[in-house]
């Protein structure tokens, strides 16, 4: 089966991938996470750039990495330390980017919160072009308790390449909350805001014409 990417990080409303993702998270919903675990995995491994895949597989692993911690599986915690230990890191990314994603993914597996390996994904997709997928990494990150305002501020910078400036907005709209003092989220809001004016009058001025 072969799903297309319309822009290389999305499915691009194949409706193949619909019933997929309509199966999957009724899976979730469901407590099965262990399917969508095996078909998400199977299906990175042949789509790695499409970020749908990608966001399924993220819930699915948090599904169950929260079962396995309220668990206290021992069995878990050494393998996760173990992957750690072997992240190869900047110089994965600079040269084999790719295979630096699969190498975090291991990790991400057993830890999908894990700071190191998101940073390694974020980075290495940059690299490959896979914004969508950097974006997601980037999320992830922001939500983690631990996260800093370079964060939000990558996060920014990748909303407004994609055009999707309300939801910048809102991001640092939310941070300010958090990192009231901080410059860098003072200035990422200002940026966000003034692209989004933008954005809102070349809609106008376009409908205008339309109209006219």
């Amino acid at each position: 089966m072969k799903i297309q990417n319309g822009t290389g990080d999305h499915s691009n409303g194949d409706p193949r991938w619909s019933r997929i993702e309509r199966e999957a998270r009724w899976a979730l919903d469901k407590g099965n996470d262990a399917y969508v675990l095996e078909l998400c995995s199977d299906l990175v491994a042949r789509f790695p750039e499409n970020v749908d895949v990608r966001r399924l597989l993220w819930d699915a692993r948090v599904a169950r990495n929260a079962r396995d911690q309220s668990l206290g599986l021992f069995r878990t915690r050494i393998r996760r330390f173990v992957a750690e230990s072997r992240l190869s890191g900047n110089r994965r990314v600079k040269h084999d980017p790719q295979g630096a994603i699969v190498e975090a993914d291991r990790l991400l597996a057993l830890d999908p919160h894990n700071r190191r390996a998101l940073l390694i994904t974020l980075e290495a997709s940059r690299a490959l072009g896979w914004l969508e997928t950097a974006l997601m990494a980037c999320e992830k990150l922001t939500e983690c308790r631990d996260h800093r305002p370079h964060d939000v501020v990558i996060a920014v910078d990748l909303y407004l390449q994609l055009g999707k400036t309300t939801e910048a907005v809102k991001l640092c709209e939310g941070s300010m909350l958090r990192f009231s003092g901080d410059p860098s989220i003072r200035n990422a809001l200002r940026r966000a805001s003034v692209r989004r004016s933008m954005t809102a009058t070349v809609g106008v001025r376009s409908e205008s014409a339309d109209g006219f």
